[in-house]
């Protein structure tokens, strides 16, 4: 069955005229966008570096050169520029992902094939992940627990960094400042050093990043600001050694970040109220593989996470420390037609949660070590040819909590070459997916009143499962005598959860407080639904793209789950002057109509545009500069929505202009 049979089963009959004029649109372009055939190596898809266009899953690729000219900070803006992707800031001024309708918490984000998301389960903060040394970023749309595990049912997200490859020492500093700001002229600023050793056999690097922002305060004349002041240090080192027939490395990271925004004073009181999240962690990482080029290559990485985090309304505060161990091990057997990939994973995480006095000796132990463990199996068997490749794999995992789990996947890839310059690939899998519930959504005490709300856990919950389906088409051609290329892909979704948890508003207990409580609970069943339509062209020095998704995610009710726009909409243009070694970028993101909480009043608006534009130019080896303006026209969520209960989709940050500079030093 085609993605376009599959839409056409799910899809409102309302929203099908939109559908099939973005789908003929993007169709019609046949002649006019193009992406060359790639033949870059991914790991992602299969655990395996793997040829781009031979994989059997799809998967979408953003280069550490291209994400720079995105960002120069973290991920969480690069992400946004991704086909696919929605990343939404959350009430505590992080960044969270989306990925077809599955939220942070389902969507595993790992560096360098190990997992970066909360060890609590908490969804990653993409805005604490810095992007100096990513070499690329690769996304795996839809089921990943084979593979991954537990948290993978939405996708998988890769951050792969760099090793030495050669000996170099840059620094880049980048100044902004922001629009619309009634109080204070700080202005925004981050900077990096960052250097590669190589020698011989012997690799090695390290990387300081520091980044503040002065947070955004509409109106001067009130004590509550819109946005929190926020301090954040990046600190990096690898070192390894290549050896005839393996490779060893040691890396180690430490974050910290410290974020503050006035809430309100407290009557008859000089005193403010005030949020603060205080965060700082430490990881450390050791890697044992077998050189790639081998027959039948193995590896091994051990990751320990330590997390202390302190937040909550200055009046209430809660210190929460966090722990994550995880040793994941892989061996690969190839034959002529069919390879065979099996490993495993030992984890296990700890909680503990304090409420914090004035008076240290009277602290309260609100949660007392609680733990997890689980012991994990996988394995997934592929054969291939040079048209066609077909996967099938399995998992079982045995949790401490919550006993055994399994998924299963089966993939496919059928290549039909229409010529030398063009070919049609069919991707098509489908699979099971599970989730465990988490420290956090069974134990945690969510007491964010000063931010208006509250979310509680729940010791009952069951572990999610769902079956997904996807189905990808795409066409690729390349004209060199043109310098044109040409991709359009057509991706389709579905998914069905059972036992999907979620918070609800709670209407009876916020009645009765003046906050918003939110619980977590089971929700039965959720099906998530959607389609992808995208095209790229490339002709000389210009390369243009266009993404547009749609989603209908709801529950066994029929209710819209929250925090899920309708409609979504990427495009950018980038054109290269190569007289003056500068590239121009320009792009949009637009989305609409997400579902509207209940403890909403009215909707202040459902729809918003970010428009962005940057140059970069490189003058010589060793100096470049940067400069650009995000969110163009300037469109923001209105301060006074939240005050008065009304619904507001836009962005917080007003206008941003920025400029950095880089220099080589060798």
């Amino acid at each position: 069955m085609s993605s376009i049979s599959v839409y056409s089963k799910f899809v409102q009959p309302k929203q099908k005229g939109l559908w099939f004029f973005t789908l003929l649109l993007s169709l019609c372009s046949y002649r006019l966008e193009a992406q060359a055939l790639q033949e870059e190596m991914v790991v992602t898809g299969s655990r395996m570096p793997k040829s781009l266009v031979d994989s059997s899953v799809s998967v979408v690729v953003m280069e550490g050169e291209q994400l720079r000219k995105v960002s120069s900070t973290t991920v969480a803006q690069a992400l946004n520029f991704m086909p696919g992707v929605v990343v939404k800031r959350s009430v505590k001024d992080g960044y969270n992902i989306y990925m077809q309708g599955f939220d942070g918490d389902r969507v595993l984000v790992l560096a360098d094939g190990q997992p970066l998301i909360s060890p609590s389960g908490a969804a990653v903060d993409l805005d604490q992940i810095s992007v100096a040394d990513i070499k690329r970023i690769e996304v795996v749309r839809g089921a990943g627990s084979v593979l991954y595990g537990s948290s993978a049912m939405g996708g998988v997200v890769n951050i792969i960094t760099t090793r030495g490859e050669r000996s170099q020492l840059s620094l880049r500093s980048e100044l902004a400042s922001y629009d619309d700001r009634s109080a204070g002229d700080d202005f925004a600023q981050q900077y990096s050093l960052q250097g590669q050793l190589r020698h011989k056999q012997l690799f090695g690097s390290a990387q300081l990043q520091g980044i503040t922002d002065p947070g955004l305060d509409y109106d001067s004349e009130t004590i509550a600001e819109d946005s929190a002041k926020l301090e954040k240090q990046f600190a990096r080192l690898a070192i390894g050694r290549e050896f005839q027939s393996a490779t060893v490395e040691y890396r180690a990271q430490y974050f910290s970040e410290e974020k503050t925004k006035n809430q309100f004073r407290i009557p008859g009181q000089d005193g403010l109220v005030y949020y603060l999240s205080d965060v700082e962690q430490w990881q450390h990482d050791i890697r044992l593989s077998s050189e790639t080029t081998q027959k039948n290559p193995w590896q091994m990485n051990a990751r320990r996470i330590d997390h202390d985090e302190t937040s909550g309304s200055s009046n209430g505060l809660r210190a929460a420390e966090i722990s994550f161990s995880e040793l994941d091990s892989q061996k690969t057997w190839q034959g002529k037609n069919h390879e065979l990939v099996a490993g495993m994973v030992l984890h296990r995480d700890s909680l503990d949660q304090l409420k914090l006095t004035e008076i240290p000796a009277q602290n309260t132990a609100e949660l007392d070590n609680a733990q997890r463990s689980s012991v994990e199996k996988f394995a997934q068997l592929s054969w291939f040819s040079p048209a066609n490749e077909v996967q099938v794999g399995a998992r079982v995992q045995r949790d401490s909590d919550f006993g055994w789990h399994h998924a299963f996947r089966s993939s496919g890839l059928k290549t039909f070459k229409l010529s030398d310059r063009q070919q049609l690939q069919w991707r098509a899998g489908i699979g099971e997916s599970y989730r465990v519930p988490t420290l956090k959504e069974r134990f945690y005490f969510f007491d964010h009143s000063n931010l208006g709300y509250m979310v509680l856990g729940n010791e009952k919950l069951k572990p999610e499962a769902a079956l997904s389906f996807n189905s990808t088409l795409t066409w690729d051609a390349s004209f060199k005598e043109y310098s044109q290329s040409f991709r359009a892909e057509i991706n389709g979704h579905y998914s069905d959860a059972r036992d999907f948890i979620d918070t609800r508003y709670d209407s009876d207990s916020s009645g009765l407080s003046d906050i918003e409580i939110y619980r977590y609970h089971n929700i039965g069943q959720a099906e998530l639904q959607g389609l992808d339509v995208s095209a790229r062209y490339q002709i000389s020095d210009w390369q243009i793209q266009f993404n547009y998704s749609y989603l209908d995610a709801r529950d066994g009710d029929g209710q819209r789950l929250e925090d899920r726009p309708y409609h979504q909409i990427k495009a950018n243009v980038a054109y290269q002057f190569p007289r003056w070694n500068l590239n121009g970028l320009l792009y949009v993101v637009h989305e609409r109509d997400e579902q509207v909480s209940d403890g909403y009043l009215g909707v202040e608006q459902n729809q918003w545009s970010s428009w962005n534009v940057n140059l970069h130019q490189q003058i010589g080896r060793r100096f470049s500069w940067r400069t650009g303006i995000d969110n163009f026209f300037n469109q923001h969520k209105n301060p006074l929505a939240e005050g008065e209960r009304l619904f507001d989709i836009r962005p917080v940050a007003s206008r941003k202009i920025f400029v950095s500079i880089r220099f080589e030093f060798m």
